[in-house]
């Protein structure tokens, strides 16, 4: 080829590459806009948590103070009430200290055959106390073939003000 020749062929190449890279840049605009929002739209969210836990940080100390001094509710009354007649091993485990002023209260909380739908008015009624028992660890098993019977073992917390005995 001569050189007169080559010259449009490189005009045309050179047009082509142009094109090309304007499709490229084109196509891939959207999608990289998109990233981009996706991206502002979390750093917004994370600021938004951040603050979040930052008001939490200084309501938490005060939901504490609001706790009661007393010692929670005996559980085992109050399983016998929301149970009966069906009767429960109540055990406890000893007061810990948590940090200076605080004890954690704990119970293991074993049923044995009973209808499992009564399940969820007990663990309603151990929360609704003052202090709430707050549930930690929850098993359940079938007993025999009738369908919607079975035993739980509960593990319930309860944190008051006071010192370990």
């Amino acid at each position: 080829m001569t050189p007169r020749r080559a010259r449009p062929l490189l005009v045309w190449a050179g047009w082509g590459a142009w094109l090309l890279a304007g499709l490229l840049l084109v196509t891939a605009w959207q999608p990289m806009q998109r990233r981009r929002a996706a991206l502002a739209r979390k750093a917004r969210d994370l600021s938004a948590l951040r603050a979040a836990a930052t008001a939490d940080d200084l309501r938490v100390p005060a939901l504490f103070e609001e706790l009661p001094a007393a010692p929670p509710t005996d559980p085992a009354a109050l399983v016998r009430e929301v149970l009966a007649p069906h009767v429960a091993d109540v055990s406890r485990h000893p007061v810990q200290l948590v940090r200076p002023g605080w004890v954690r209260h704990e119970v293991e909380i074993r049923v044995g055959d009973f209808p499992l739908e009564r399940l969820g008015a007990l663990l309603v009624a151990l929360e609704r106390q003052a202090p709430p028992w707050k549930v930690t660890a929850l098993s359940l098993r079938a007993t025999g073939p009738v369908a919607g019977r079975g035993q739980v073992t509960l593990t319930c917390q309860a944190l008051t003000r006071g010192e370990a005995p």
